[in-house]
């Protein structure tokens, strides 16, 4: 080949190489969304179908350089649009603020509480932000009692965002044992593709103040809210479950109160019944707790005392867990405890008898015999014991 064709050759495969930016946008074009909140049309004339959508947009300016300081400018802008089409409300957010919508950095999700009791409402609204490319997988979703725009201009005294305000209540909340771990849209997704059912963690308003608190529970077969767990529910639903290390327990024993942190939870789970008559559940929830704190003056460093609390705490969370899984299955009939995730994965020929009459039509799990069983093994009572007999 001579030098030539050589060179010739060379440009030509420049112009493939080189083209990467054909579809650049100037970061100044940008709108960058780091919240949103979806809501039924406040007008109740409009088509059942539509819905409201609010995006936080971040304003840079608002924000102060690092060497200023913030700045007096508000740091965010909130525009709402209303239609029968995420993509088409999307579309016309550019129209509106001057920049067209970026969602790479989108950090939450709110849902009204309304809109999810809608028959397959909430998963609709949610289809285009699991497809878009834009989006992130650890984009966190929520619910909220009521309306879900108000919060979105929340009183924050600490962040300049209403956003990160949010998300640092969800953070400093996670010692809670009544508050479940933020859910992701990627593993919202997972529950939409298997059609079982599931929480989402749950967000209240009162007044100027959000409390994360509480979960929402949501139908498998046709992704409507049914219901809600309060947050003692909640605790329950966290023992049982065992995806959440940390929170505490408080006992009391003669008129004095024990607080015990735990540090870890490992829940199993065995099905001892297979008949559409009678499915047995045994579930064993190991718990390693140490002593947090003690109100009294009874000590709590000998071998019967620890003994002692360690059976209290275990009809403490026992207690929860049965209060919890009574609501699941005589009120709100929705599996969220994973009992069919344990009955397909390890008895796949029977459950293929009872999965369409699971928790829909005949509603097994309703019925099903639950057993719960806790052992506590408290390891620590403290670096020291201030208590004396």
């Amino acid at each position: 080949m001579t030098l030539r064709m050589t060179l010739i050759f060379a440009c030509v495969l420049m112009v493939f190489v080189l083209s990467g930016c054909w579809d650049r946008v100037e970061i100044e074009d940008r709108g960058f969304v780091v919240g949103i909140a979806i809501d039924m049309p406040e007008n109740s004339s409009l088509d059942d179908n539509a819905i409201t959508v609010t995006n936080q947009f971040v304003v840079p300016s608002g924000l102060g350089a690092p060497t200023q300081g913030s700045s007096n400018e508000q740091a965010y802008t909130n525009f709402t649009v209303t239609g029968k089409s995420l993509f088409a409300i999307e579309r016309e957010m550019a129209t509106i603020s001057s920049r067209s919508p970026f969602l790479s950095h989108l950090q939450m999700i709110v849902v009204s509480s309304e809109l999810a009791q809608k028959e397959t409402l909430f998963s609709d609204v949610l289809d285009l932000f699991i497809r878009d490319h834009e989006m992130r997988r650890e984009v966190n979703v929520l619910i909220v009692d009521g309306r879900a725009k108000p919060i979105l201009d929340i009183a924050a005294e600490n962040e300049q965002l209403p956003v990160m305000h949010i998300q640092s209540i969800m953070e400093n909340s996670f010692k809670n044992a009544g508050v479940m771990q933020p859910l992701r849209i990627g593993e919202l997704h997972e529950h939409l593709l298997n059609e079982s059912s599931y929480v989402v963690p749950r967000m209240v308003k009162n007044g100027e103040r959000l409390n994360y608190e509480g979960t929402a529970v949501f139908h498998g077969d046709n992704n409507r809210m049914v219901g809600t767990l309060t947050q003692k529910e909640t605790r329950g639903y966290v023992l049982f479950t065992g995806e959440k290390d940390g929170g505490k327990v408080e006992v009391e024993k003669n008129d004095e109160t024990v607080t015990m942190e735990l540090l870890n939870i490992d829940s199993s789970m065995k099905i001892t019944d297979k008949t559409k008559a009678i499915i047995g559940v045994d579930v064993t929830i190991d718990v390693e707790m140490q002593i947090a704190e003690t109100f009294g003056s009874e000590t709590v460093r000998t071998k019967e005392k620890m003994k002692d609390l360690e059976k209290r705490a275990e009809a403490k969370m026992e207690q929860l867990i049965n209060q919890t899984i009574e609501k699941v299955q005589k009120e709100l009939k929705a599996d969220i405890l994973g009992i069919n995730r344990v009955l397909h994965q390890y008895h796949y020929g029977f459950w293929t008898t009872i999965e369409d009459d699971w928790d829909r039509g005949k509603n097994y799990f309703s019925h099903a015999n639950i057993n719960v069983s806790a052992n506590v093994n408290i390891q620590s009572s403290g670096a020291a014991d201030e208590t004396k007999n």
